[in-house]
């Protein structure tokens, strides 16, 4: 009597959603074949593409609890290097170690994405992701090449210009003799 009370309940609630693996097949299928029409690359839920002076980045994050997940785009200088003098890995970017960077919003203004309940259903909401990608990621992405060429963010001669003249005033001034000539 049990196995058939289980599955006449199991029709009135609703599907569990699909897993973040089940998701990332969906997203190799149907969605990284359109980011590379576009230049992007990457693998999984990590994708990039070379804009110098700037990377973009973007990243599908799984909820760690399930059921959900976050879309989060972000920009990284090309000229900047790590601590030890070397370039940044471009396959290796993760939105997290960025300074710039949004998540997308889904249609409700949510940034939390909800899985679907089936596999089917991922073409739906990955179409959905693509909109808002072609809107709110290209504004933001335009958004930073302007200020970039305007000099309201860095660009590689900004930064040596700004290298040199505090290395002058570096070199010019010292805190407890105050201003050298």
């Amino acid at each position: 009597m049990g196995f058939l009370k289980n599955i006449f309940t199991k029709g009135n609630e609703p599907l569990p959603p699909i897993s973040s693996k089940e998701f990332k097949v969906a997203v190799k299928e149907y969605f990284a074949p359109q980011l590379r029409k576009e230049g992007w690359k990457g693998t999984g839920f990590d994708f990039y593409k070379n804009e110098s002076p700037l990377f973009y980045v973007l990243s599908f994050i799984p909820n760690k609890y399930g059921g959900s997940f976050y879309i989060e785009i972000g920009i990284h200088y090309s000229f900047i290097t790590d601590i030890e003098g070397l370039q940044f890995n471009s396959k290796k970017l993760k939105t997290y170690e960025l300074d710039f960077r949004r998540r997308l919003k889904d249609e409700d203004n949510n940034v939390e994405w909800q899985y679907p309940s089936d596999i089917e259903s991922c073409s739906d909401i990955l179409d959905q992701i693509w909109g808002t990608l072609e809107t709110d990621g290209t504004c933001f992405f335009h958004n930073s090449i302007r200020m970039v060429n305007h000099g309201c963010l860095l660009n590689h001669q900004n930064l040596i210009v700004r290298s040199n003249t505090l290395s002058m005033l570096t070199l010019n001034y010292h805190p407890m003799l105050g201003v050298h000539g």
